[in-house]
């Protein structure tokens, strides 16, 4: 990738001086339905309050034998890796060829690291000029089609360093077909009979078919919730964003659990910190860090503070889409704010009129990270599966690698079987996961020093 990339290295970074640290992609209004294309979605969330962007100027796939691709990247800009939102951020590799890969390698450029800390404080980071990141279960890409591929960080900690001397150094991997996501602010692109496709501008226009899972709910934001799929679709104007948690899988499609519909507005969202809050006027000072746009991110030079008018508007968890009342709201609180009009007042703080305000409780999104091992026990009257490394892949948990894990399965976990290539997804039982003969992949909330309460687990035979 040296040679190959290198050369691009100094037009790379005049655009990136040009284009003022948003995100990377394309966003050019139309669907994009190329075939060939690999497009892969960043989830940012780490549970802390930074950002962190690099300019991206290279991107190979390799192959299960060793040997990579060209250079595949459709354009090179940069790309939010780490984002209190934990908003998905989108690059597009283009002319994929056929084939089975098994690692991603993006080429940072030199000099063009930025971290946003969530004090507001601006630093230069380093980093290595590849970034390898692992796609453990393979991607089977088919240059007749699409591919989509989610890959996120497995350690919260990306940034290290001290004094004038910083480094991105991220452990990140490549999710599973079908692993679950929150993918805001996709539009609807065409309606047939009972199919519905969207995209995610962003995401340079790729197009996915959106599909809703037999226990999905519908929500709106007038806290209004819709009783069927056709009810819900019926109501989506081409303006119209969309929000859900959902499945998503690398053919290109989404399976909702949960579809939010939201107004549309092309205004940058603002992102900041609350600084005070006003009960009287229903208001707070925000002071932003950011500005947000179809998962593109603009970190500000210097942080603005604002006054945010919100008695008109929906105040909402981000993470549920839960109603929340302005007394909830608290200082310190990460707030995305979708606004109607913003108005210069002499003297003082521009008065910007809310429609939507989003807030995250903590430091940032919470880290999702996605576990892989090899059954070696499962105890029926425990309910749990111990868990032991698979070949290379490591175990690691609460930054430290253990040789294995033991997994606590409840009532609320979603374990189910799934045949290699994605298909055949059925639920099943403790009772059907077979030790030293099946293969897992998991989430969950970390317990203890290698114990895992159980989310999310899905279980394939080796």
């Amino acid at each position: 990738m040296r040679n190959t990339l290198l050369p691009f290295l100094s037009p790379l970074l005049l655009l990136f001086t040009a284009c003022g640290g948003g995100g990377g992609g394309t966003a050019n209004g139309t669907a994009n339905t190329t075939p060939g294309s690999v497009h892969v979605a960043v989830d940012t969330a780490t549970g802390t309050g930074g950002t962190v962007q690099f300019l991206v100027g290279g991107a190979a796939l390799r192959r299960g034998d060793g040997s990579l691709t060209e250079d595949m990247l459709a354009t090179p800009g940069v790309v939010t890796f780490t984002d209190p939102s934990g908003e998905l951020a989108y690059l597009k590799l283009r002319n994929v060829p056929s084939g089975d890969y098994d690692a991603l390698h993006l080429m940072l450029m030199p000099g063009t690291g930025r971290q946003l800390t969530e004090a507001g404080q601006h630093r230069s980071v380093d980093g290595s000029l590849s970034l390898d990141i692992p796609i453990r279960d393979h991607l089977q890409h088919d240059a007749a089609g699409n591919s989509w591929i989610v890959v996120g960080h497995d350690v919260g900690e990306t940034v290290q360093g001290s004094g004038s001397s910083w480094t991105f150094a991220p452990t990140m991997s490549a999710r599973v077909d079908g692993s679950h996501h929150t993918v805001a602010g996709l539009r609807t692109v065409l309606r047939a009979d009972d199919r519905l496709w969207v995209s995610q501008p962003g995401a340079d226009d790729g197009v996915l078919e959106l599909e809703f899972a037999a226990d999905c709910s519908w929500s709106d934001d007038q806290s209004h919730t819709f009783g069927s799929r056709g009810e819900f679709v019926a109501s989506l104007g081409s303006d119209d964003d969309v929000h859900v948690e959902a499945e998503v899988h690398r053919g290109g499609r989404l399976v909702a659990h949960r579809a939010h519909r939201g107004g549309g507005n092309d205004n940058v969202r603002l992102l900041g910190r609350i600084l005070a809050l006003d009960a009287a006027t229903t208001s707070f000072t925000l002071r932003v860090q950011a500005e947000v746009r179809h998962g593109e991110h603009r970190l500000l030079e210097s942080a603005v503070d604002v006054r945010v008018l919100a008695a008109n508007a929906r105040l909402e968890q981000d993470d549920s889409h839960a109603t929340l009342a302005f007394s909830a709201l608290a200082v310190g609180n990460l707030a995305k704010v979708k606004w109607t009009t913003r108005t210069p007042v002499a003297g003082q703080l521009d008065d910007v009129v809310a429609r939507e305000v989003e807030i995250t409780a903590g430091a940032g999104a919470p880290l999702q990270p996605e576990w892989e091992g090899r059954v070696q026990a499962v105890d029926l009257v425990a309910n749990t599966i111990t868990v032991e490394r698979r070949g290379d892949d490591v175990i690691v948990i609460g930054g430290v690698s253990v040789p294995q894990a033991t997994l606590t399965i409840s009532a609320t976990t979603r374990l189910f079987r799934q045949a290699s290539g994605g298909g055949g997804e059925s639920a099943i039982g403790l009772a059907a996961v077979v030790p030293g003969q099946d293969r897992i992949w998991w989430r969950g909330n970390v317990t203890g020093p290698a114990a895992v309460a159980a989310t999310w687990v899905r279980v394939r035979q080796q």
